[in-house]
């Protein structure tokens, strides 16, 4: 949790410490930094919606969704990084996503209420994108006059692949659980 405050509080200092992590994996990654974060997300969210057989189902639909997000997003950038001839792997997306996808994980607890969810989907993208855009020449090395294409595509991959998880979760919740 070090980690996810001192990314959201200070992130040019952070993402120099994530750049130089000895990680050689990105399932380390994933366990290590990615699940706790989510997990505490999830867990606040049906706190806050209920424990229920459809609390529990919802949960478990909005966690499941998260890692395909994770897992669709670093895949995206590290194609469009690969097209700017940026010096990126697996692992160094991995890092982007996960680190920058904080604020956006941390929204998830809102999705207890239709509109808070929407809202706070909305900012967490947002905060995220930012992060992205802070870490990203650190994570992705890239050339000086392609960094701003590479931001640009990029952003538009973190903002329609969240705003595509969002839209589902929400639907799913009114699905599983019609009133607020």
């Amino acid at each position: 949790m070090k980690r996810a405050v001192g990314m959201l509080l200070s992130p040019n200092t952070e993402w120099l410490t994530v750049k130089n992590e000895p990680i050689y994996d990105h399932a380390e990654i994933v366990r290590d930094f990615a699940l706790p974060i989510v997990f505490v997300s999830i867990f606040i969210m049906l706190s806050l919606i209920g424990v229920s057989k459809q609390g529990v189902l919802f949960a478990i639909a909005a966690f499941v969704l998260t890692f395909l997000n994770l897992t669709l997003t670093s895949g995206l950038l590290l194609q469009v990084s690969r097209r700017f001839d940026s010096s990126v792997d697996m692992v160094a997306s991995t890092k982007l996503v996960v680190f920058s996808s904080i604020p956006f994980w941390l929204s998830l607890t809102f999705l207890s209420t239709h509109f808070l969810a929407f809202l706070a989907g909305l900012l967490g993208t947002g905060y995220s994108i930012v992060l992205a855009k802070v870490g990203l020449p650190t994570m992705f090395s890239p050339a000086k006059e392609e960094k701003n294409k590479l931001f640009g595509l990029s952003a538009l991959a973190i903002l329609f692949v969240n705003f595509i998880t969002l839209s589902i979760l929400i639907a799913i919740k009114r699905l599983v659980l019609p009133t607020d």
